[in-house]
């Protein structure tokens, strides 16, 4: 879609949380206290009006089931933002005949999946043909996979994405990365674990291994271990000066098209910095406790250099059979065209900050800057 579409459909489009229900809605607005930007009133009328398709959807369907321990194959990608998850993500799902992905459309009304409401909603937000991310040139349509987070954000609201709609109270989101189970209250706990095995057991109905990128998820493997006893999971991390540039300016667009509030971004560097930290730290203190076989560690240079030496090592590494590099060739050649954007150096006293608050990290992870 293009993101320049005049008229009052441009004010708010491209907003993350636009699957929400009215009700969740409603919860967000208060939780914020009502503090949104009068000035951006279109935005926010615009989402309720497209909210109003999932909240019927949402009304007449039947309560999910409580989550109970699924034992099929799920893989997990994690990692930091901006650090290769979804170049990975896009090429396993061309190993159409082990993995089932969640689409793009689904992900991001998955009130609306499997009822006649989606096409027209999808088709009047230009959604229902390809288009670039507003962060980078990553070409999406409605059948690419995309991460779990989405749907997880529209169908309980309560995740750390919220930061991109009210970014004035972001730091209010950050439990969202669940990094810290005791910050939630029972209710977010059931919700989020409600809607992480039932959108998976969507995908594990095709007979297929159930593949997601989430990196939220990457603070989460012992209680996503709890809820899918086969899971795996493969990290990716990345050079972290790139990862910083590019989180700050994906978070600078994701929060310009998506925000209802004024302010919030005077903190941006802190905010991102601080998230980095918690992600990490929870990730590393779990580690530990995932058999060897169910985790591995890759580096997105590694995967950027040599693709399909990479995914190789991935199968091999986490015992599938049947790699054929054939499946991903034409993807890794597209691939080879992409443009990537260009970031400023770091300043001396910001790659100071970063040393300082993610030293520990990027010690355990063998990174440096």
């Amino acid at each position: 879609m293009d993101s320049a579409r005049p008229g009052f459909l441009s004010s708010f489009a491209r907003m993350d949380s636009l699957g929400m229900t009215n009700a969740q809605w409603l919860r967000q607005l208060r939780r914020v206290e009502g503090r949104v930007d009068v000035r951006l009133w279109r935005r926010l009328v615009g989402a309720q009006l497209v909210a109003l398709p999932s909240s019927l959807a949402a009304w007449a369907r039947r309560r999910p089931p409580e989550p109970s321990i699924e034992p099929r194959p799920v893989v997990f990608i994690v990692g930091h933002w901006r650090s290769g998850t979804t170049f990975l993500h896009h090429l396993l799902a061309h190993d159409r005949r082990r993995f089932a992905t969640l689409p793009q459309s689904r992900a991001m009304f998955p009130w609306l999946a499997g009822t006649p409401l989606a096409r027209p909603v999808l088709r009047a937000l230009g959604l229902d043909r390809p288009h670039k991310r507003l962060f980078d040139n990553v070409v999406l349509d409605p059948s690419a996979p995309m991460e779990l987070e989405y749907a997880l954000l529209n169908l309980t609201g309560d995740s750390e994405y919220l930061c991109w709609t009210f970014p004035a109270d972001k730091w209010s989101f950050l439990k969202y990365l669940r990094a810290a189970p005791e910050q939630l209250t029972a209710a977010e706990t059931a919700r989020l674990r409600a809607a992480t095995v039932a959108t998976t057991r969507g995908l594990l109905a095709t007979g297929r291994v159930a593949l997601h990128k989430n990196p939220p998820s990457t603070a989460t493997l012992l209680e996503l271990k709890a809820l899918f006893p086969r899971a795996q999971f493969v990290f990716m991390k990345r050079e972290p000066a790139s990862v910083f540039r590019s989180t700050m300016q994906t978070m600078r667009s994701l929060i310009d098209v998506g925000r209802v509030q004024a302010g919030g971004v005077d903190d941006l560097e802190a905010y991102v910095i601080e998230r980095y930290r918690i992600l990490h730290a929870a990730y590393l203190a779990q580690r530990g406790a995932v058999d060897p076989g169910d985790l591995l560690e890759l580096s997105f240079d590694a995967l950027e250099q040599d693709p399909l030496a990479a995914l190789r090592m991935i199968y091999e590494r986490l015992g599938w059979e049947g790699f054929d590099p054939a499946l991903f060739t034409g993807y890794v050649q597209q691939s080879a065209r992409y443009q990537k954007n260009a970031h400023a150096p770091l300043e001396p006293a910001l790659r100071e900050r970063l040393r300082a608050s993610w030293g520990d990290a990027l010690a355990a992870l063998d990174l440096s800057l």
